[in-house]
């Protein structure tokens, strides 16, 4: 839900600078992901559990506007 409500909201800014400016808006949305896996523990990073392998997985999205 949040994410559709992102998404409305990021096409409602296009379309309205769409209508109000004479050219086109010119963005670049990127998406980065990543994943980390190996020994550790989550609790404490300090102190790595040798007997269970751990992954975290992160994701990031860059939005850049150039008029």
């Amino acid at each position: 839900m949040k994410k559709l409500l992102i998404t409305l909201s990021l096409l409602s800014v296009y379309a309205y600078g769409q209508c109000c400016f004479s050219e086109p808006i010119n963005v670049r949305v990127g998406i980065k992901t990543g994943l980390n896996y190996g020994i550790f523990n989550r609790d404490n990073p300090e102190t790595p559990n040798q007997t269970e392998k751990n992954y975290d997985i992160h994701l990031s999205v860059g939005f850049h506007y150039s008029p």
